[in-house]
Formats: structure tokens, sequence, C-alpha cells
């Protein structure tokens, strides 16, 4: 199991250290005004926010579950459970049982849990589907200190998909994974590994390694980000002792013939990104663009229209 280590410590000491030698030496640099001193500025900010950024991903707020009742939540009578991600680390989540044999796994996003996915599973419980609501580790109520934005969660998924197929009631070729953001990465991450996921719903799948940022609209913004990207996955990097995966845009294809359905919104970057990922897949896919509409809140600003597409995928695929 992957734990904090010095590593955490040394990083969080440097960027206090950063911050005081800014906070003693650039106004001295600045006045009079210095360019040289305006460019050492601008490179402090730019490490101390991708380094910050690399530290907050390694180790997430963990929030508690503040609603656990089920009709408070929406929701019928569900079963606690808990299960083993495939690297060993003990999981928890709430399983409403199939009354059609199917079920749909639903994946959060980072800084997240379980109840965050709840208005998902609503329409697809009245479906007659089974829905497994879990957090990811270093989340909510789920084992682990660590957590590494994708890069081993799929392994947190694979081991729900696991518990499932011990299920009488779930037939094991009727599994489904419904993801939202980094969820959404993570559901084609391990769709892309295991045959036993029949099918997919992506719902903003953002990048999770730096070869999936490379490639995007030439900007201003872009041409600033690109090397702030690399730096904070470095830094993931050392702060793990792991290495990025493949890019999903390599290993998506490997989802097919089984089929994904990606939805986008939010801003052109964030569609970008996920048309990126959509194109790489093959067929059946399917792709569902929501304009002028914020980041993953399509189950909350389409309703009926979100639940009548995904009820229809899942009903086709499954």
């Amino acid at each position: 199991m992957l734990e904090r280590s010095w590593r955490f410590t040394a990083l969080n000491l440097m960027l206090i250290f950063l911050l005081i030698a800014g906070v003693i030496y650039v106004p001295r640099l600045l006045i009079p005004f210095n360019p040289l001193g305006l460019l050492l500025l601008a490179a402090l900010v730019y490490g101390m926010t991708a380094m910050n950024r690399a530290r907050n991903v390694f180790n997430p707020q963990r929030f508690p579950l503040m609603r656990t009742d089920p009709g408070e939540l929406g929701l019928p009578p569900f079963e606690e459970v808990t299960f083993q991600s495939l690297d060993g680390i003990e999981l928890s989540g709430w399983y409403i049982p199939s009354k059609n044999r199917a079920v749909i796994v639903m994946v959060h996003s980072v800084g997240g849990s379980r109840v965050q996915m709840r208005h998902y599973a609503r329409a697809l419980v009245d479906s007659g589907y089974g829905i497994l609501l879990f957090d990811l580790r270093a989340h909510a109520r789920s084992e682990g200190s660590v957590s590494t934005f994708g890069w081993l969660e799929p392994n947190d998924l694979l081991g729900a998909v696991k518990y499932l197929q011990t299920r009488a009631e779930i037939d094991p070729q009727r599994i489904g994974v419904l993801g939202v953001s980094l969820g959404a990465q993570i559901a084609l991450r391990g769709a892309a590994l295991s045959p036993d996921i029949r099918a997919v719903w992506a719902d903003g799948p953002i990048p999770v390694v730096f070869r999936d940022h490379v490639g995007e609209a030439a900007s201003l913004r872009q041409v600033l980000l690109t090397p702030w990207w690399g730096l904070a996955y470095r830094v993931q990097e050392w702060l793990t002792g792991l290495r990025q995966p493949a890019p999903l845009v390599e290993v998506i294809a490997q989802i097919s013939p089984r089929p994904v359905f990606v939805v986008a919104c939010g801003n052109a970057r964030l569609i970008q990104v996920a048309r990126k990922y959509f194109e790489a897949a093959k067929d059946p896919k399917w792709w569902w663009q929501l304009d002028d509409i914020p980041f993953a809140s399509g189950i909350l600003e389409k309703g009926d229209d979100y639940d009548f597409k995904l009820i229809g995928f899942f009903n086709k695929a499954l």
C-alpha cells in the first residue's frame, strides 16, 4: 500500500522555505523596480503553485459523509459494503440491489465522495439497475492516506467490479461504470484494463498525465501552462515513487467493441480534452456536448434529458 513518506514532509518544508524566502527577498529585488526581480518572482510563483498542486492531489482533504440516510439522499435503502482494491486497500461503499441483474458502478472525482454521485443513481435505480457508490482511496470512509490522481485508482474500480461479480443477483456480463471528472478518467482507464466492464459513461474526463495535455490548442495560456503541468506531474512522480501511466489517448481504443458515451461541458479547454479522448476511442461511441453549462453539471442542468440519454445508453449496452 502506498503511504506518505519523508518526501511529503520534505515538500512541505520546501514550500515553507520558498514562501519565507519570497517574503524576505523579493521586495528587495523589486524596489526599486528591477526586471530581474520580477522574473524571479514569476518563477517562484510558477514553481510553488505547481508543487502545491501536486501536494494537494497527493493529499486531498478528506471530508466526512455528512448525509447517510437513504431517504434524505433520495435513494432507496442500501447496504453498507466494504471490499478491497486490487492492490489491497479496503474501500467503503453503498450497494443498492439490482432488480434487472445489471449494475452500474459510480466513480466520483478528487476531493469528493460517494454522496456526490447520488444524482446520477436515482434514475438508474428507478429503471431497475443495481448501483454501487463507493469512496476512492484516501477519500471519506475508505482507507489509504495517499491519492494518486487516477494513476492507481483504476485498481479501486476493478476491485469494485470484482466484488460485484461475487453477488448472486448480478450478471457478471452486465456491469457498467459511470464516472465524473477524475472519475470519468478512472472509468475509461479501468475499462481499457478489464473486459469485465461492459460499458462506460464518462462525464467530463480530465487529463491525469502530462502527455494528455500536449497538443491542446495553442494559446498564450497553454504556452505558459504546459511546462507548469510538466513540473506538477514530475513532483507527483517524486512524491509517489510512481511513473506516469500511458496517456488515455493511447489506451482508450482498447475498450472497443464495448460502448463508450462521452459527455462534455464547461470551458472550451475542458470540452477539447473530452473531444480528444472521444476521437481516440473506437466505435461504438457517442458524444454529447453541452454548451454554456458549468463543468460536470449536466445532470443538474439538463435533468430529464440527461436521465433519458443515460438510461437509454445502459439499456442498449447492458
